[in-house]
């Protein structure tokens, strides 16, 4: 019924936007997830790229052109991947002292679970650009 009332231009606007809602709030259940596993020790690896897709999911909101959407979710899903293939192969170690060493396997895989709910995300970011977005100098 509603999109008998819309024309093509309102309901991609519409669309667009929705997936952008999309990609800020897995980003966020990603980043909260990453975030309960490197905080306390600081674990530098996991941290900032986290911070990275975080600000990249916010920034896409804010952006007009197609062009910097799609940079900024594709800057968004290899911070994201770096933090999934060093879940998964561990290239670099979180600090293990103490607890930590009884906890290591649980928090990669909590990690990896966060980055991978942020690395679908990202490609909802994409999908929505390059699905409802025709011109490039066009915004939603």
């Amino acid at each position: 019924m509603l999109e008998s009332m819309l024309d093509a231009v309102t309901r991609k606007k519409i669309m667009c936007t929705l997936m952008g809602v999309g990609f800020a709030g897995l980003s966020f259940v990603g980043l909260i997830f990453i975030a309960i596993t490197c905080v306390n020790p600081l674990f530098h690896p996991h941290f900032w790229p986290m911070l990275i897709f975080q600000m990249c999911a916010g920034a896409w909101l804010m952006v007009g052109t197609k062009r910097a959407r799609i940079n900024l979710a594709y800057i968004a899903l290899l911070s994201s991947l770096w933090i999934l293939l060093n879940s998964i192969l561990g290239f670099v170690s979180p600090p293990a002292e103490g607890l930590a060493e009884l906890t290591a396997g649980m928090m990669r895989g909590l990690s990896g679970t966060g980055s991978l709910i942020a690395v679908f995300g990202a490609l909802l970011g994409i999908m929505g650009v390059m699905k409802y977005i025709d011109e490039p100098g066009a915004s939603c």
